[in-house]
């Protein structure tokens, strides 16, 4: 078993009471594809904290099988992104990304507009949801805010 499939798995009994099998699988990825096609987005992630590292881990991806392939696993440090962002001060954010080089841009695509919610249980960050969407000119409003973090 994989770091990423441990924290899910852990993520998983602690919090849903469920043991490790595909269906929980299928649950997450639900739970994050809802949440994309709640506010208008293409493409969505769930990660899970790690408080051993304070980081967030990708552990699910929707809407673009290349993106999953890149990101799960990945880490992203407490504060850093829209979505380590959210995890540190348990509140939604919706902003637009900004990168560091043409590179980044060219791998991520023409983002437009990213919302991300931190995941909670008992005033604790479990994880973070995000949703990206491509479409030009798109925003994320508060009101998919406030329905985004009720997801999560």
């Amino acid at each position: 078993m994989t770091d990423t499939q441990k924290i899910q798995a852990d993520l998983m009994q602690r919090y849903l009471g469920a043991r490790p099998r595909a269906s929980e699988d299928q649950v997450l990825r639900l739970t994050v594809e809802t949440g994309v096609r709640a506010v208008g987005g293409e493409q969505g992630s769930l990660a899970v904290f790690d408080p051993e590292t304070d980081e967030l881990v990708f552990v699910m991806t929707y809407g673009d099988a290349k993106a999953e392939a890149e990101l799960i696993g990945t880490r992203i440090p407490i504060g850093k992104s829209l979505m380590g962002l959210a995890a540190e001060t348990g509140e939604v954010q919706i902003g637009a990304p900004r990168y560091k080089d043409a590179a980044q841009t060219e791998a991520l695509g023409d983002v437009q507009a990213v919302i991300a919610a931190p995941m909670m249980v008992g005033g604790s960050v479990i994880g973070a949801i995000t949703a990206i969407s491509k479409q030009p000119g798109k925003r994320f409003t508060l009101e998919d805010g406030e329905l985004y973090a009720c997801l999560a």
